[in-house]
């Protein structure tokens, strides 16, 4: 990098302004990411779906200006995974609100010095400078943000100009009946059953992720958080600055993708 930034040095300029904020703003939501992070890493690692979301997300910054990225929302390090064996050579800071999905994130990873994984709540405003990263990714992120508006303005804020947001979010008709019906289609359902079916902790891991996926359904019907539908996932995105180059599809038809880029 032309300036000479490491990973490491990001994370040691972010420390205190990460100090400063209380980084549980909603700790019964964060308790269950942390009780679900195994049983949600076991089946998004083996799901056809969840892997060929990840897959493309990956292709895609792989096909962007890609040394400084950031990885709003980042889970178990899926898409750090999908985009160390495409050979990622540039410098990447995730965020994520629960610790345990973070310690299965850098067991995934290992030793890999441009891929760094921190503990943040993206409720708060983010501790990087303006004009800053090539690329920011947030996946099925902002359902969850008290304000995805005000979210999504500050990282309009922290990407350079010509940098590139990949947002996904749930469609609010998305179930998890066509989730599956999507895995018999492409024909990988056998294997996933199998790996899943191996042992008894399998069966409870795909029980655990479709009961807590009903419980996301609920809290939609509920108010509590709030799935988007494509004009108003558009309209937000527009109104924190961003111009949409490609709004699709993704994971089985049950998420949206959008590609926008700050001008």
């Amino acid at each position: 990098m032309d300036d000479g930034l490491t990973t490491n040095k990001i994370i040691e300029d972010m420390t205190h302004s990460v100090s400063e904020v209380p980084k549980i703003l909603e700790p019964q939501m964060q308790d269950a990411w942390n009780i679900l992070a195994l049983s949600y890493d076991k089946v998004s690692t083996i799901s056809f779906a969840h892997m060929a979301k990840n897959h493309q997300i990956a292709k895609i910054i792989m096909g962007l200006p890609n040394d400084r990225i950031v990885n709003l929302g980042c889970g178990s390090g899926v898409l750090e995974k999908s985009l160390f064996n495409l050979g990622f050579s540039g410098q990447m800071v995730s965020l994520d609100n629960s610790a345990a999905m973070l310690r299965i994130a850098r067991e995934k990873i290992g030793q890999c010095p441009n891929i760094s994984f921190n503990l943040f709540n993206l409720n708060h405003k983010l501790p990087f400078e303006s004009n800053f990263f090539n690329c920011a990714t947030a996946i099925n992120i902002i359902f969850f943000l008290n304000q995805p508006l005000r979210f999504l303005s500050e990282v309009y804020r922290i990407l350079k100009p010509g940098g590139y947001l990949l947002l996904v979010n749930p469609k609010p008709e998305g179930n998890i009946i066509s989730f599956f019906k999507a895995q018999v289609n492409d024909r990988s359902i056998m294997p996933f059953i199998k790996e899943l079916f191996r042992n008894l902790l399998g069966i409870g891991h795909i029980f655990r992720v479709i009961a807590f996926q009903k419980k996301l359904d609920k809290m939609h019907k509920d108010d509590m958080i709030h799935y988007s539908d494509d004009d108003e996932l558009k309209s937000i995105v527009k109104s924190a600055g961003f111009s949409i180059e490609e709004f699709s599809e993704i994971q089985a038809g049950q998420n949206w993708l959008i590609k926008a880029v700050r001008y």
